[in-house]
């Protein structure tokens, strides 16, 4: 679960960040009130989406049990899934 936060949370991220960049660059030269609103609107979401999976990546417990030690003098990892 932590992983797939952790996933969701670096595109949302990533993506939220061209798409409201793009919005801004693309209506800089007539800006009203209303595509005010909905650029400002768009902001808020995509924050709000950074919270919620930021959050719950943080706050998921971690999985130990994908890494065993198969040997403990050959320090190997056995990664299972």
């Amino acid at each position: 679960m932590r992983g797939i936060m952790t996933v969701l949370f670096a595109i949302w991220g990533l993506g939220g960040f061209i798409l409201v960049g793009g919005s801004i660059v693309s209506l800089s030269g007539s800006v009203g009130i209303g595509t005010s609103g909905y650029i400002t609107m768009g902001c808020m979401f995509w924050i709000g989406g950074m919270i919620f999976f930021g959050l719950a990546g943080l706050l998921s417990p971690p999985d130990y049990r994908a890494l065993q030690l198969i040997d403990d003098d050959s320090r190997e990892i056995d990664i299972r899934h």
